[in-house]
């Protein structure tokens, strides 16, 4: 979505976490899980486990949703009403 004209990414980097996973057992019984893809963003760079920075960052804090508020979305609506 960074290389569209037309969007912009707001809020934190997200966690990276964006392929699939197999999971398997050893014969202790213990399961793990791999993953088994490679994301990778259009410059190639693989994002997985890395993540995805916002072209803008906006900080919250727990405190401000549990009062009703969400800056990054209160963020992009002022974004919004100002064009």
């Amino acid at each position: 979505m960074t290389k569209l004209q037309n969007c912009i990414t707001i809020g934190d980097t997200t966690g990276g976490g964006l392929s699939n996973s197999r999971q398997f057992s050893l014969s202790n019984g213990t399961i793990y899980s791999i993953s088994d893809q490679l994301i990778y963003d259009t410059d190639t760079s693989i994002i997985e486990s890395k993540g995805v920075p916002p072209q803008v960052i906006v900080n919250w804090n727990l405190n401000s949703i549990n009062n009703g508020k969400d800056p990054v979305f209160d963020y992009a609506l002022n974004l919004l009403k100002n064009k």
